[in-house]
């Protein structure tokens, strides 16, 4: 993560009264600045200091408490000053920490999510599994219907054909008297 630097500011502030020379007040505001704030040279001067207590220390991050503590340290150090930057460790970690910890929140969103919706996948499918039984109860229902009513359409056949042979029977009757 890369933040505004206060360096670029400080940058900033420091063209702008070089471009002011002269004026009681601006060469005021420059010794402030100058002794507030120090320069990248002093920086670059306490950064050599540290590299050689860390080197005096034996520059090795297993054999040293401090060297540990300050492992990548000086090189964001160096890079801040080089880039007029602000990089940090301990706000990667921190970043790194809230990620972490809305990454645990999401998973534990989507954990319930999941098991909600294999609760609606499992009801959905007793619900199926009751609509193809009923499905097929009604399938079956109407085969037997269809069977029933071929049964009665042939006997309504076989009793259209003896009314009419009977009638036949009875115009014989009526008509030989």
């Amino acid at each position: 993560m890369t933040l505004a630097a206060p360096g670029g500011m400080i940058g900033s502030v420091r063209g702008n009264l070089k471009t002011r020379k002269g004026s009681r007040e601006t060469d005021k505001y420059e010794k402030e600045i100058n002794t507030m704030m120090p320069t990248k040279e002093q920086e670059l001067k306490a950064v050599e200091k540290i590299k050689k207590i860390l080197a005096e220390l034996g520059n090795d991050p297993e054999n040293s408490y401090v060297c540990r503590a300050l492992d990548g340290c000086i090189e964001d150090a160096e890079d801040n000053i080089e880039d007029d930057a602000a990089y940090s460790w301990k706000e990667r970690a921190e970043s790194a920490k809230r990620k972490l910890e809305n990454a645990e929140t999401d998973r534990e969103y989507f954990q319930q999510e999941a098991q909600r919706q294999s609760e609606h996948t499992e009801t959905a499918e007793k619900q199926l599994t009751e609509a193809k039984k009923a499905c097929t109860d009604l399938y079956n229902k109407q085969v037997e219907l269809m069977d029933r009513n071929s049964e009665l359409e042939e006997q309504l056949k076989a009793q259209e054909l003896e009314i009419m042979k009977l009638k036949a029977k009875l115009y014989d009757l009526l008509v030989k008297e």
